[in-house]
């Protein structure tokens, strides 16, 4: 896949109707590698290999078991829920949820809360990546919560050291 503007483009705007569901895939994917801030509304203008791959009998080995979906969180823990199963979730960070194309859904603080008491009673496992602050701590101060940081990536690109607060919180 050549790393260029005019293919960006070209992707950016084609109709995915009638392409295959590994089409779809490998032109997002390829829209995410090339955009700025994997936004896919920008052209990122950086020289980069956008497709490594040297092990895909690998990754198509890890991924065998895995479902992933792109769904609201009350349908996916119905469906999925089980004592072997594992749920990453990585919902809009709270007072930032302006930042998220959720379409006509609203992310908003009773949707945070809906997503805690559904976790609160699944027979699985969950890992879930928050933003740092009092609201999400105290929603979850009855589950495992670890500290990390984490670098801008845009913002190091222009020479800024900016790290963000995040939480990684479990129930196991």
């Amino acid at each position: 896949m050549l790393n260029s503007r005019d293919l960006f483009d070209t992707l950016r705007l084609q109709k995915t109707r009638g392409l295959t569901n590994v089409k779809r895939a490998a032109g997002y994917l390829n829209l995410i590698r090339a955009s700025y801030g994997c936004k896919i509304n920008k052209y990122g203008a950086r020289p980069k290999d956008l497709i490594r791959f040297n092990n895909m009998a690998d990754i198509q080995k890890r991924l065998s078991k895995v479902v992933i979906e792109n769904r609201g969180y009350e349908e996916i823990l119905k469906r999925y829920d089980g004592k072997d199963t594992l749920f990453y979730l990585d919902p809009p960070y709270y007072m930032a949820e302006y930042y998220y194309d959720t379409g006509d859904f609203v992310f908003d603080e009773a949707q945070h809360v809906a997503l805690k008491n559904q976790l609160s009673h699944i027979k699985g496992k969950f890992i879930l990546s928050y933003n740092d602050c009092d609201f999400i701590r105290e929603q979850y101060k009855d589950y495992d919560i670890e500290d990390i940081k984490r670098m801008n990536n845009l913002a190091s690109r222009y020479g800024a050291n900016k790290t963000y607060s995040e939480v990684i919180i479990t129930n196991y």
